[in-house]
This record gives C-alpha cells, sequence and structure tokens, in this order.
C-alpha cells in the first residue's frame, strides 16, 4: 500500500470520526447534521475515484492531444461470452510534468484496433511512435469513446556534435 493511499484513507477514517462525533455530542440543528451527511457521502465517492487512480487503475479520461505510444492490450467482443471488449493503452503525455506512463481504456473499436497492431510492428521495427487524437467521422475528438486517432513514426533525435580534441 503506497503512502498517498494510507494518507487518503486515514483522512477518510477522521471525517468519519468527526462526523460521528457532531452527530452525537452537538446541538447544531438537523439541517446542519443532514447537510454534514451529505458532503461526507459525496467525499466518499470522490475519494473512491482517487484511490482507483493511485491504485494505478486505467484512465477513463479523454487521452492527451498528442501522446507517445508506448503498449497496448486489447480484448476483442466475444458474444458468447458476453464481453464487450476493451482497448488498453499506455501512453507517455509531453507536456505531463512527469514522464511516468498512464493507462487509458476506450472502449473496443476494430479500427483502433487495426492501428495498434500496424503501430506495434513498427515498434518492433526499432521506430517509437507518437499518436494523436483526430476528429473521427462523426466529426468530434473528444470523449473517453473517442477512436479517432492516428499513429506515426516519432522524429529521429539529432544529438550535438562531440567537440573534437587537439
Amino acid at each position: 500500500m503506497s503512502a498517498d493511499m494510507v494518507i487518503v484513507l486515514s483522512g477518510l477514517v477522521v471525517l468519519g470520526a468527526l462526523l460521528v462525533n457532531l452527530n452525537l455530542r452537538s446541538r447544531w440543528p438537523s439541517s446542519v447534521k443532514i447537510g454534514a451527511i451529505v458532503i461526507t457521502t459525496v467525499f466518499y465517492f470522490i475519494a473512491y475515484a482517487a484511490i482507483q487512480r493511485i491504485q494505478g487503475w486505467p484512465s477513463r479520461q479523454v487521452l492527451p492531444q498528442q501522446f507517445r505510444y508506448i503498449a497496448s492490450y486489447v480484448i476483442e467482443p466475444n458474444q458468447q461470452h458476453h464481453i464487450d471488449g476493451a482497448i488498453y493503452l499506455w501512453v507517455l503525455d509531453p507536456d505531463a510534468e512527469t514522464s511516468e506512463p498512464r493507462a487509458y481504456a476506450l472502449d473496443y473499436d476494430a479500427g483502433l484496433h487495426g492501428q495498434l497492431v500496424k503501430a506495434d510492428e513498427r515498434k518492433a521495427k526499432g521506430k517509437p511512435q507518437l499518436g494523436e487524437r483526430v476528429a473521427d467521422k462523426a466529426g468530434s475528438g473528444e470523449g473517453r469513446n473517442m477512436t479517432g486517432m492516428r499513429f506515426f513514426d516519432a522524429p529521429q533525435l539529432k544529438l550535438p556534435q562531440k567537440d573534437k580534441k587537439k
């Protein structure tokens, strides 16, 4: 269990203890007590979502506009087993403050699956891949179900020349 998770869980326990104390010991009006219960309940749901992000669950948020493609995992739909299918992407956001990859979950799309297979083939040949969101056929480039993406070779980095010693 990570330190961040311990902090979040400790905060939830303290918040719950304060709420119990408020309801048992205070002479505040019932409306204040009910308001505190509602706010605390909402906070628990927000904290639950935060804990999932801390644990490394794939994000259902929109992918960055441009990203470095690291890897993918595809679960194809299967009608017999009632599996809807999904695509999981690991990408680096070039604009992010950290260089840690982020996992994203998307609904399955056969066209995107084909693009990922081609991108993986190019990566296997030693050509790092970049990706970007583009407007799909419906004209939107937003949303977690958005499948309008394109992948292309990352430009080669040119290293500076070494100084020749005399």
